[in-house]
């Protein structure tokens, strides 16, 4: 079983139909020239707060964060777990949904997964799964996956 506790950020994204006007919380992640992908949630390791928890339901997150944890920055200061209220409490024309794992400042993991009929809990499958850096996710055998 893979494990990135050594991460500074697991952080999942979504790409909306149709963008909306007011764009500022859209980024290029994935640098296409498109700012097409919203920040949902931003979790920081080693702060001694459930990542999991603070996705879930926000808790251990502070209303107030720093700039860079709403922010692609990956190297701006992010002491704080992130998240996206409005995303995630209106996840609607959802196409798909990245999931990042940043170290070190650095975008060094990522998959993606069809959105289309999810909800901000349910889009992690192995069936909704598009393409990842790791090529063996659809072709091993696994007993656990989410």
């Amino acid at each position: 079983m893979r494990s990135f506790v050594l991460a500074l950020a697991l952080l999942p994204l979504i790409q909306c139909t149709p963008l909306p006007e007011n764009g500022q919380e859209y980024f290029d992640i994935l640098g296409t020239g498109s700012q097409d992908w919203r920040l949902v949630f931003r979790g920081t390791a080693h702060i001694e707060k459930s990542i999991f928890d603070a996705y879930k339901n926000g808790a251990g997150c502070p209303e107030q964060v720093e700039d860079g944890c709403k922010n692609t920055d990956w190297k701006a200061p992010c002491q704080n777990h992130y998240r996206n209220n409005d995303a995630i409490e209106n996840w609607k024309n959802v196409r798909e949904v990245l999931y990042g794992i940043v170290d070190q400042g650095n975008l060094v993991k990522v998959m993606r997964f069809k959105g289309q009929n999810t909800d901000y809990l349910n889009w992690m499958s192995r069936k909704r799964l598009i393409d990842s850096c790791w090529d063996d996710l659809k072709k091993a055998d696994q007993n656990y996956f989410g």
